[in-house]
């Protein structure tokens, strides 16, 4: 008999797992299961207006690469159209998710409409799913829910991260469901939080034709990071590649904090010295670029926390609405009830007195929920495969603090799939290994609640499962220098782990100045001596 592999939960995550486990588990039966009628996600079906914070570069996945590393925008002057032809706009990531599955024939194997209510280990140790089946009905509502239960080996859960408002103690009403939003009009609101989620809801709230007055309240700064960089007038992810990725975590940050003041500083100077076309060099800024760049320092002076040096808000348009006064950036609260704030900055107090709080704060799994406790994003290795339960992994319940969901997940993908399928092995000592992770995420995600969320940074953490996995882009393993340097200096991606395939590097453009490589290279014996002091503890 044929093993069974069951992955709850479509979407990327879902997808990718589908798409890797069908091509290397040929001598087992593999079924997805999705709630909805629709196989795309909720970033595959968002909200009017919503723009990709990464590229479609490094969003896409290495096995389906439709989009390269060259700059699709129009720079010229009078350009009103396509702001962000390097990102996924609208629905067109779902478009891109639907036809990746149709190029691999994924839809067989996808049961819809099918939700799991919990899962379970029997004595044998086989994995026992609690099943709802939603099919058309003559009755009254034209829905027939059929229960059921099914038996597998192992299960992936790719059901992703939930918005998990804070719980807030207040006489002010609080929207407790984003879904909700649009509804909304006439009213005087407070969105609690700084990151991409929260300033995106603040956008919405804030459009004209709402006529709401918004305020965002943010405790601390946060770095915000423009989708094109000044330099060359590149999106920001094709500045990042595997040079500054090879730098210790902490001296990275350090670099990257003080190059983030500089360019708010000496914007119109790097574009100068590194600019897109002749018509960067004569612009000068309107007063609503000068409020952006005004606030832009603000925050990130404000962002002193070493969690928030290391974050980027790549969704830097509500500066704009911050500019034109559509939004106003207030402190935290300054009493209990949430009516009152401190103006951002400063110890005054500004009287809101708002009719709606909307808490735009924190993530959660549904790992608990779906195991009845049993198990925790915390007791899974890598946030991959769990410690205890043999057969039980997760897939896409990372946080990227820089990088995307979808890229992280296809590594996760390969990474477990390559175990079920005796690719490589899983490490010997995977519980030692896992309290170190676990002790090192505790100490550098501090503030943040790591037994509900994973936490992480794209590629590093991409290389700890491609070094596990033997396909590390080391020059051992890529076998040219001259593909090692490209792979070193052109934009990070995903499919430089895929060393079978063609290699973007061999193609890509890169886009870092020479200038900048060359401060880089110069600052590498700083980094050897920093990672040679922490392994001494000197």
């Amino acid at each position: 008999m044929k093993k069974k592999l069951a992955i709850i939960g479509c979407g990327s995550s879902g997808l990718i797992t589908l798409k890797y486990a069908l091509e290397e588990l040929s001598d087992w039966q593999v079924v997805a299961y999705e709630a909805t009628s629709c196989i795309t996600g909720c970033w595959g079906r968002p909200p009017s207006g919503f723009v990709s914070t990464s590229t479609k570069y490094t969003t896409q996945f290495a096995c389906y690469p439709l989009y390269d590393a060259r700059v699709h925008r129009n720079l010229s002057a009078n350009a009103q159209t396509g702001r962000y032809p390097d990102f996924f706009c609208d629905g067109q990531y779902g478009v891109y998710l639907e036809e990746f599955a149709a190029k691999f024939g994924l839809m067989p194997h996808i049961r819809l409409r099918t939700s799991v209510s919990h899962v379970e280990q029997n004595q044998e140790g086989k994995w026992i799913l609690r099943l709802s089946c939603a099919q058309d009905d003559q009755g009254p509502d034209g829905t027939l829910i059929v229960n059921d239960t099914a038996e597998f080996d192992a299960v992936v859960v790719c059901t992703g991260l939930a918005d998990s408002p804070k719980p807030i103690d207040s006489p002010v009403p609080v929207l407790s469901r984003l879904d909700r939003i649009d509804s909304i009009r006439n009213q005087k609101i407070v969105v609690i939080g700084g990151g991409e989620s929260a300033v995106d809801v603040a956008r919405r709230l804030a459009e004209p034709s709402r006529s709401n007055q918004v305020w965002l309240s943010v405790r601390t700064g946060m770095r915000v990071s423009p989708r094109y960089h000044p330099i060359r007038g590149v999106p920001s992810d094709f500045l990042r590649n595997r040079l500054l990725m090879s730098f210790d975590a902490g001296l990275r940050n350090t670099i990257g904090q003080r190059f983030v003041e500089f360019r708010m500083r000496c914007e119109r100077l790097l574009n100068w010295l590194f600019p897109a076309n002749d018509h960067l060099r004569d612009s000068s800024l309107d007063e609503t670029q000068k409020l952006r760049n005004r606030w832009s320092w603000l925050l990130t002076q404000s962002a002193k926390d070493s969690l928030f040096n290391m974050y980027h808000n790549k969704s830097d348009d509500f500066l704009e609405d911050v500019a034109q006064g559509r939004i106003r950036i207030v402190g935290g609260n300054s009493n209990p009830s949430y009516c009152n704030y401190f103006h951002f900055g400063s110890k005054d107090v500004l009287s809101v007195d708002p009719d709606l709080i909307v808490p735009a704060i924190g993530y959660r799994s549904k790992l608990q929920q779906l195991t009845l406790g049993k198990a925790e994003l915390k007791d899974f290795y890598m946030g991959v495969r769990h410690i205890r339960f043999d057969g039980l992994f997760a897939v896409g319940m990372t946080r990227p603090i820089i990088g995307n969901i979808p890229s992280i997940s296809e590594i996760q993908a390969y990474y477990l799939v390559g175990q079920l399928s005796g690719r490589f092995a899983a490490p010997l000592d995977i519980e030692s290994r896992h309290r170190r992770n676990r002790t090192e995420l505790e100490r550098r995600f501090a503030n943040l609640d790591t037994s509900n969320v994973y936490p992480v940074e794209m590629f590093p953490y991409c290389d700890q499962l491609a070094r596990e996995m033997g396909c590390f882009p080391s020059l051992a393993n890529l076998r040219s220098p001259l593909r090692y340097l490209r792979t070193m200096l052109s934009p990070a991606t995903t499919m430089h782990y895929f060393h079978d395939r063609p290699m973007p590097s061999d193609t890509a453009p890169i886009h870092t100045p020479h200038l900048l490589t060359a401060l880089l290279l110069l600052l590498k014996p700083l980094d050897y001596i920093v990672r040679w002091t922490r392994r001494t503890g000197r």
